[in-house]
């Protein structure tokens, strides 16, 4: 039997944004998507059927798990199927993974007791994305947002924006994710990626490189204008650490 050795190889980070995995959250018709085809040879997994209809880009949209299996399927035979791939909209492919597991058992009900039922959810959804992040392409995931309140040990409460994510959803996604963005529409129209978290916003970014200004502190607001393309090429600048 071969003897089994580990190879000391330093791992060097790609220079192109595109190859890693980002999550855009934010409202309605904020730009999400259409930022996220603006990256190379991108393709969408549309798991909100017909959310991409207004778009031009490649797109298939997915109704149920058992399409969203075969879908991963071909990805696997097909590594090189895409440079982008746009999964559109998260959260939405939780809840498949969750019709899916209350019809195996047959439950039907939705009750947070339920531990077999959220027990599978977190397998048949882990699995999903492990696959998914194991592909070689870059990966954007989309989800809604939603302000939360809280109530402190004070009394006090307090609300912020976060991602509209089940919190089993939201732990297998931050085990990847590198940006968690909120794209934010002004009064004027423009719109405004923020990436780095306050009090407000539950934003995050994990590039430390990357992202920078000229005094070399981090970037909190990315403004990305009123269209994609310079949505894209703002987000890009922001990236080689040359925005002004």
């Amino acid at each position: 039997m071969a003897e089994f050795r580990l190879e000391k190889k330093k791992n060097t980070p790609s220079a192109y944004l595109g190859d890693h995995t980002l999550l855009f959250a934010g409202g309605k018709k904020c730009g999400k998507t259409s930022l996220a085809i603006e990256f190379d040879d991108a393709f969408v997994l549309e798991f909100e059927p017909g959310n991409a209809d207004h778009l031009e880009c490649h797109s298939e949209d997915i109704n149920d798990y058992e399409k969203a299996k075969k879908v991963l399927n071909f990805l696997g035979q097909n590594p090189y199927f895409c440079k982008t791939l746009v999964i559109d909209e998260v959260g939405a492919l939780h809840y498949m993974c969750e019709q899916y597991a209350r019809e195996a058992l047959n439950k039907p009900e939705i009750k947070k007791s339920d531990y077999d039922v959220w027990n599978i959810v977190k397998r048949v959804f882990t699995n999903y994305i492990q696959a998914l992040q194991a592909l070689p392409c870059g990966k954007i995931y989309t989800c809604h947002q939603e302000w939360r309140t809280v109530e402190l040990r004070s009394g006090r409460k307090v609300s912020f924006l976060q991602e509209a994510l089940t919190d089993g959803c939201k732990k297998v996604m931050d085990i990847y994710t590198k940006i968690n963005g909120f794209i934010k529409v002004e009064s004027n129209g423009e719109r405004v990626l923020q990436i780095e978290g306050d009090d407000e916003v539950k934003a995050s970014n994990g590039f430390h490189n990357n992202f920078l200004q000229e005094d070399g502190t981090q970037i909190t607001k990315i403004p990305l204008g009123k269209d994609p393309k310079t949505a894209y090429r703002m987000l890009n600048l922001a990236w080689d650490n040359k925005l002004t």
